[in-house]
């Protein structure tokens, strides 16, 4: 029957070593496996773990799914584990909100058909953490200083372990100083930055620049009656590219407000990279700016984003085009200062 299928459905096969680190068994058809978030949160933390992940997944596919207890259909972060390589990352849609806001995005690219290639980077990556299928049981453990003790049991992460000099030397060990980049505190750069030294496809450290210059025909929530509108930016990507910032709040400006205002967000890999626009309006009073009311909200990739004066199109919370509402901004790339 096997012959006859071309995916199987398989329990993923994992161990965790001493160090933390984790080694998937690769079994020697093509697979499919299925991962709950909590899983997913653990097995793709930056680094070491979010390599092995992205290494299996270049022969296998990895569905993540949310949990059971998530009775009001809200939704977990989708990004760690598309920045894994996770192919099928099920979100519910009983319910709207950001995450289902950067779905939106993240499939915008290829006309909105609803499927995008991984980046270069990460199909060509250095392979680690991946071993022929095994029991487990059968595994020899080793406590030598050359070797990697290796736990039989799966699960039990421990997500709070940061042991960078452990990990290096295990990077040393398996392939060289000069094929496993380090950042300039000396740790271990995130997975695909994990590529053969002679790659000429490396993508340079770029710094997006977002000029907010206006929104026009923003749509008056229920029950609201004066527009005070602001923009909510947010930028995801690596880890450390995660940034969100905010402009300031325009008074009675609901016809066509004007901000004028700049902002920069650094990209290590603009193919993985997301920008979202929430357009809110401040509901309080002068003395009380915090309450707001949601207007509308855009995301885009950034390898969509083009340079020069652009209009936004802007979408309600359940993502349908605003009618006529957009924003006019104005993108820019430049290189990273050294």
């Amino acid at each position: 029957l096997l012959a006859l299928m071309y995916i199987k459905n398989v329990k993923i096969s994992y161990v965790v070593s001493e160090i933390h680190d984790v080694t998937y068994f690769s079994p020697p058809y093509c697979s499919s496996s299925s991962l709950k978030e909590q899983d997913m949160a653990k097995l793709t933390l930056p680094g070491c773990r979010a390599a092995a992940m992205c290494s299996y997944t270049k022969e296998h596919l990895v569905r993540v799914f949310p949990k059971g207890m998530r009775i009001t259909s809200s939704n977990y972060d989708p990004v760690p584990a598309w920045n894994a390589g996770c192919q099928i990352v099920a979100l519910n849609y009983q319910s709207y909100g950001y995450e289902l806001w950067l779905n939106q995005g993240k499939f915008a690219d290829n006309g909105g058909c609803g499927y995008v290639l991984k980046p270069r980077e990460m199909l060509e990556s250095v392979s680690i953490g991946v071993r022929p299928q095994a029991q487990p049981e059968e595994l020899t453990v080793a406590s030598s200083p050359g070797g990697v003790a290796l736990s039989s049991r799966s699960g039990e992460l421990d997500e709070d372990d940061q042991s960078p000099s452990r990990k290096l030397s295990k990077a040393a060990r398996l392939f060289g100083q000069s094929s496993f980049p380090l950042a300039s505190d000396g740790r271990a750069q995130l997975p695909w930055t994990l590529v053969s030294p002679s790659a000429s496809h490396l993508q340079p450290v770029q710094v997006l620049h977002v000029q907010v210059l206006s929104a026009h025909y923003l749509q008056r929530p229920a029950k609201v009656r004066v527009l005070n509108p602001y923009i909510e930016i947010t930028f995801r990507g690596l880890k450390e590219d995660d940034k969100t910032v905010r402009s300031r709040w325009i008074e009675n400006g609901g016809l066509s407000p004007a901000w004028r205002e700049s902002f920069h967000f650094t990209m290590h890999n603009q193919d993985l990279s997301l920008i979202t626009f929430t357009v809110r309006t401040v509901t309080g009073s002068r003395s009380n700016k915090d309450k707001s009311k949601f207007i509308a909200q855009a995301a885009l990739p950034a390898n969509c984003v083009r340079q020069g004066f652009r209009c936004v199109p802007l979408y309600f919370a359940n993502c349908q085009r605003a009618k006529n509402s957009f924003l006019f901004c104005k993108f820019a790339f430049s290189p990273a200062a050294s």
